[in-house]
């Protein structure tokens, strides 16, 4: 059953409702998973324990004694979460960093707790229902996604993507309105620039972006390109379980990973099924997407 739904939209993204300080990235119907009150202000360097670190230590997330999280780059604190009370406060700086750190660690960070699953990966819906491809950094996630929304898709959410489990089917809640591609790479179709990053820039989908929950048909596990001809093959719950578990995503301790995430990866498996999509190396491969990603049982 899905959950009751409302004609209000509210402000916030990956089903988490936002309050306090206005932010640019995005609005959602429905009963919100979580609410945060974000605001801006200083964040105290980090003490503690350090969870992780990434890019060479370009950022690294820290936990305070007192159970605040902060996520830090090599010159300051950036934003900082506290699960106390479900707030998010975010260092003064460029807009598009500011978007782009809340949606891609502080709102995701309040949801940690849930029966939710959250996935490296891009989705997009048609005729209600929603699918998610996952792939490593540079494999075609959101150039895929990018294709479908010329072909008259509405666009889910890039980069992290929020699975809600609850209910019997389960259901992708929409994240920020833009997608971010390589530079030099296509952006949609008659879309604006959003922003630009250092190596990506982001194209506004808010004009197409879906408005609420929409229930998960297929996962799609994209791999490396390769072959002369696209190849979708479906997959033993095995090994699905095995792939998509490295695209689960775990912001707090490391340790903690397998815990947390095996079951819910499980869960997912029984409401959604999941397939292995390979793509040629060459750009007509965009021209054949839209066919493979619904064969089957999208459908049904």
């Amino acid at each position: 059953m899905s959950p009751a739904r409302s004609d209000d939209a509210w402000p916030g993204c990956h089903g988490v409702r936002v309050e306090g300080a206005t932010i640019a990235i995005g609005a959602s119907q429905g009963i919100p998973l979580a609410f945060a009150t974000v605001r801006f202000g200083e964040v105290e360097p980090p003490n503690g324990q350090q969870l992780w670190s990434q890019n060479g230590e370009a950022a690294a997330m820290f936990r305070r004694p007192d159970g605040r999280l902060v996520l830090a780059g090599p010159k300051a604190a950036a934003l900082e979460v506290d699960p106390r009370d479900a707030s998010v406060t975010i260092a003064p700086g460029d807009d598009a960093v500011q978007r782009q750190l809340v949606a891609s660690f502080g709102l995701p960070l309040l949801l940690h707790g849930l029966d939710v699953l959250l996935v490296h990966g891009s989705s997009c819906a048609r005729d209600g229902k929603a699918i998610v491809v996952c792939a490593d950094s540079g494999s075609g996630k959101s150039s895929v996604l990018v294709r479908l929304v010329d072909e008259g898709w509405s666009s889910l959410s890039e980069d992290v993507v929020t699975i809600d489990l609850r209910g019997d089917t389960a259901q992708v809640w929409p994240g920020p309105p833009w997608v971010r591609v390589a530079h030099g790479e296509p952006g949609p179709r008659d879309m604006a620039r959003a922003f630009d990053s250092a190596d990506k820039t982001a194209w506004d989908v808010s004009a197409v972006q879906a408005t609420g929950p929409v229930d998960l048909a297929r996962v799609v596990l994209l791999e490396a390109p390769g072959g002369d001809a696209p190849a979708l093959d479906a997959m033993s719950r095995a090994d699905a379980l095995r792939a998509l578990a490295r695209h689960a995503v775990w912001l707090q301790d490391p340790d903690d990973r397998g815990r947390e995430l095996f079951g819910r990866v499980a869960k997912l498996l029984t409401k959604a099924p999941a397939v292995r999509l390979r793509l040629p190396r060459r750009d007509e491969w965009r021209d054949s997407v839209p066919e493979l990603v619904t064969a089957g049982t999208f459908s049904t």
